[in-house]
């Protein structure tokens, strides 16, 4: 309807750091989500596994916090990711595009601070 709506998806990344070499640059993203949109109101749970190049693999969550705004928290780590702590928002930052039915095309900048073990 005009004012509920829901679904869920399923998709995939390469993270780019703002600095080349930088945190996460070059890790790969898998994230699965579901998306409920109620009175103009979201709420979403997004669960993302990333595996830089030496095979460390991080989970993060993502979900809208009571402000409104995209959230993300670190769950474990292994290698290097073990014990990461990061706190941040997320921002879209180039507009969502369809480039063949099914697919779409984004990018997101991700802000905050972070804790390395």
């Amino acid at each position: 309807s005009d004012t509920h709506r829901a679904y869920s998806y399923n998709e995939a990344a390469t993270a780019v750091s703002t600095v080349p070499g930088g945190l996460f640059d070059g890790d790969s993203v898998r994230c699965v989500g579901t998306v409920f949109i109620s009175d103009g109101k979201r709420m979403n749970l997004s669960i993302c596994e990333s595996v830089a190049k030496n095979g460390a693999k991080r989970l993060t969550r993502f979900q809208y916090g009571a402000d409104g705004k995209l959230v993300r928290e670190e769950v474990a780590g292994t290698g290097i990711y073990e014990g990461l702590v990061t706190t941040g928002t997320v921002k879209e930052v180039v507009p969502t595009t369809e480039i063949q039915p099914g697919v779409t095309t984004f990018c997101n900048q991700l802000t905050g601070t972070y804790k390395m073990k």
